[in-house]
């Protein structure tokens, strides 16, 4: 089953608008559908048990993420797990969002909104257990690099180039890390190393290019930790 629509411009204001544009297309195919959800009934002296029948709307979807743990990437998670577990018991095992328009995202490490970063994670990290066979990693992975990463790649300068291939030399390439981590990999690694302003320029750069993510914190990462 596919979703999806053109990812306006107000999408990638913000991590919320770009949730609320995702649940949006979500809740078209899960509308169709109903889970039975307990409550309680109140009747006399003592409450009695039972079940409502719940469409998987809009209005659901959105209740469900207000209402899950954790910061928007883990929302998110939470509800396309569910919507999952749902389309599954229904027979409707695969959901795949076809958004255009998605390589123009990006973040805003100024407002401290990071809409670009959230939507890799969320559909580049694999989900739980039971949703790993279901996310073609492998083939999303070749996809974001011909066409989302390799035009940002080629408009990179040679000395950027080099910054991030010492990136993919730290111990944890992987994972996140500060700068002066960086800076002194640099200077083991390169014939001229960086120095602290040129390696933090630089990477406020490539972060306003989509390439490397700033979390809050004031650590970096690739933007894809795959």
């Amino acid at each position: 089953m596919c979703v999806g629509a053109d990812l306006s411009e107000s999408a990638s204001v913000s991590e919320e608008n770009l949730a609320t544009c995702l649940i949006a297309d979500l809740s078209v195919p899960t509308a169709l559908f109903t889970f039975e959800r307990a409550v309680a009934r109140p009747v006399g002296l003592r409450p009695q048990s039972g079940a409502t029948t719940v469409h998987f709307d809009f209005a659901t979807l959105s209740a469900m993420y207000a209402g899950a743990p954790g910061l928007v990437t883990d929302k998110i998670k939470a509800v396309l797990e569910f919507a999952w577990e749902v389309m599954r018991l229904h027979g409707r095992g695969r959901i795949v969002f076809a958004h255009d328009e998605a390589q123009n995202l990006s973040d805003h490490a100024s407002k401290n909104e990071f809409p670009l970063s959230v939507l890799l994670d969320v559909f580049i990290q694999q989900f739980a257990d039971g949703m790993r066979s279901a996310v073609p990693v492998d083939g999303i992975q070749q996809k974001l690099d011909s066409d989302f990463f390799a035009g940002r790649w080629a408009k990179t300068t040679d000395r950027q180039r080099e910054l991030l291939w010492v990136v993919a030399h730290l111990e944890k390439p992987g994972g996140e890390f500060a700068p002066q981590e960086l800076v002194a990999k640099g200077q083991r690694l390169l014939v001229k190393p960086f120095s602290p302003s040129h390696a933090n320029q630089m990477l406020g750069k490539l972060n306003e290019q989509g390439l490397i993510h700033k979390n809050r914190f004031g650590r970096y990462s690739f933007a894809c930790r795959c």
